[in-house]
């Protein structure tokens, strides 16, 4: 699911799984990828999330070998998609919880947040959004409900992947209520314009899974939940 479609860019990944996996494991994956292909983009994480308890079956070096290969596949062209970022997120939370034995929340406030929070709901606003005036309205729409006092003004950030990796684990550090408070405001920016696209889905599941909070009950089928 990771490779490119675009011919030159995949080439180039089809050459770094070369050297990495074997001409075996490369011939399996060939064979996979037009049922990657065919999959609907929205259940492209749910498809996946579903491997990742086969993943406990390897050693905890291959599943960070696996962890660095997916990277190094990402980084093939410039761009980094969502989808992309999510993948990378969820695999190296799977492996993060089973090296350490953490607890599921933390003890951080939205107001001590407020920047890892503006990173998250921007990013969103703008990946959801067909102009920089609805993400401004979807952006105000979840932030009213999480910092209603006092909160940054919209921004547009380039290096979203490279801020948002970083704001992460501060609301994953969140108290319980902190995070239901955060969510309820992401749905809130999701739902502003009534449309869910592919991107807002990946993006709303995958925080969900990083901060150990389920999916909304409304927007779990439309993400395939139950699939």
């Amino acid at each position: 699911m990771i490779l490119s479609r675009d011919a030159g860019v995949r080439a180039s990944q089809l050459r770094q799984l070369a050297t990495a996996i074997g001409p075996s494991d490369l011939a399996a994956v060939e064979t996979a990828l037009p049922v990657a292909a065919a999959l609907a983009p929205v259940l492209r994480l749910p498809a996946l999330l579903q491997l990742f308890p086969a993943l406990r079956r390897a050693s905890l070096a291959e599943r960070q070998n696996l962890a660095r290969l997916v990277d190094d596949l990402m980084h093939a062209d410039p761009r980094i998609d969502v989808f992309e970022f999510c993948l990378a997120e969820l695999l190296n939370m799977f492996i993060r919880d089973e090296i350490e034995a953490r607890t599921p929340h933390g003890s951080g406030t939205l107001e001590g947040a407020v920047q890892e929070i503006h990173v998250l709901f921007a990013t969103l606003a703008r990946v959801g959004a067909t102009s920089e005036q609805a993400a401004r309205q979807a952006y105000e729409a979840g932030m009213q409900l999480v910092l209603p006092m006092r909160r940054p003004e919209y921004a547009v950030y380039d290096d979203w992947p490279k801020r948002l990796d970083a704001a992460l684990p501060t609301l994953e550090a969140l108290q319980p209520f902190a995070k239901q408070a955060l969510i309820e405001g992401l749905v809130r920016t999701i739902s502003n314009d009534g449309v869910l696209n592919v991107e807002e889905a990946e993006l709303l599941r995958t925080t969900c899974a990083l901060l150990h909070c389920p999916l909304p009950p409304l927007l779990a089928p439309a993400l395939g939940e139950n699939s």
